[in-house]
């Protein structure tokens, strides 16, 4: 047996052992490195977004204005600076080995399943009274906070939500179909 058929028989052997203790590891990877997988479809799609908002933000609406602070891409610009960040921080982190899969919990559902309830709600309620009955619901039910602190939690994300973002920023909410009934 010459020496390229003994290297390639390890490095298939490296690549099972990877497979069996639950790692991506394939042939041709660096040990303790992994290569491209699906993994990182994700992260690269958000990187892109990302790169695409603020770019279109930027040079069709501007970014601020001297004169009357930020226009009406200043939210959104800076969300997608957030994101490409975080995207790219999780990028990195996808190529490093990892020991255990994290486990997937009830709360992880319970946040997945309250957040579309969220644009649900917004859709009858409006956004801002969406969002804040999610606050209110999570923190009396599922961190079991006494009432007076939930309410008293929920009316000051209220007072920063509408302060910044109606009045300071002046961000426009959709207000729902109650709202649109009621007062237009």
């Amino acid at each position: 047996m010459n020496q390229k058929d003994q290297t390639t028989k390890q490095e298939l052997a490296a690549a099972k052992a990877a497979a069996a203790e639950g790692g991506e590891q394939t042939a041709g990877a660096a040990p303790g490195q992994r290569r491209f997988s699906v993994s990182q479809l994700l992260p690269i799609f958000f990187i892109v977004l990302s790169i695409l908002w603020i770019v279109i933000g930027v040079t069709k609406f501007g970014y601020f204005n001297r004169l009357k602070g930020g226009t009406a891409a200043f939210l959104p610009v800076t969300c997608a600076a957030v994101m490409l960040v975080a995207s790219t921080v999780t990028l990195i982190q996808s190529f490093v080995k990892v020991e255990k899969p994290p486990k997937i919990s009830f709360l992880c559902i319970l946040f997945f399943i309250m957040s579309f309830g969220i644009v649900a709600m917004s859709y009858i309620i409006g956004l801002m009274p969406a969002m804040l009955l999610y606050v209110f619901i999570w923190i009396k039910f599922v961190e079991k906070v006494k009432w007076l602190n939930s309410i008293i939690v929920t009316a000051a994300c209220a007072a920063v939500g509408y302060g910044l973002f109606q009045f300071a920023l002046r961000v426009p909410f959709p207000q729902g179909m109650i709202y649109e009934a009621l007062f237009r």
